[in-house]
């Protein structure tokens, strides 16, 4: 066999043997290489079954599905409302701003009134969760009001009066 430049190719007794079993199909015996090849496999399969070998996505699914379990029995349900009870859960330092202030005016017996500008942002907040109620309520009664009332096409006609429209 010569290389495309032309040379000879000088192979080494070994390996052309083993090229040569190859191609007669014969398969040469099993080298170091495969072997180790076999023993990281079975490794791997133990790793697996272990758990030991999840790769990064599955870990992460893994995790997802262990955080929503936990929110299911309620472990994290109840860190949210000892936040709430504590106080630690108000909005960034605006509420906590005015509720120091307040503290303060109450402790040193100062009348504290609340700013205009935070009076109308809290009625806002309000009005706001209002609106967004209402706009539910409307949308319940249309959806079921399209439900009760008929169309008028054909084949509701025939499912309600169970007769053929054109008779």
């Amino acid at each position: 066999r010569t290389h495309p430049g032309g040379r000879e190719r000088a192979e080494s007794g070994e390996g052309a043997e083993q090229r040569e079993k190859e191609q007669s199909g014969e398969r040469a015996e099993p080298g170091e290489g495969e072997e180790r090849g076999e023993k990281e496999r079975e490794g791997n399969q133990e790793k697996e079954q272990s758990g030991e070998r999840s790769c990064g996505a599955e870990r992460a699914r893994n995790q997802k599905k262990e955080q929503s379990r936990e929110r299911r029995s309620g472990v994290v349900r109840e860190r949210s409302k000892e936040k709430e009870w504590s106080g630690e859960r108000r909005r960034g330092a605006e509420r906590e701003r005015g509720t120091r202030r307040r503290s303060r005016a109450e402790r040193e017996g100062v009348e504290w009134r609340e700013s205009g500008a935070r009076r109308r942002r809290r009625a806002g907040r309000r009005s706001g969760e209002r609106e967004r109620s209402e706009e539910k309520e409307r949308r319940r009664k249309k959806k079921e009001k399209s439900r009760t009332l008929h169309s008028n096409s054909p084949a509701t006609f025939q499912k309600e009066r169970g007769c053929t429209r054109y008779e």
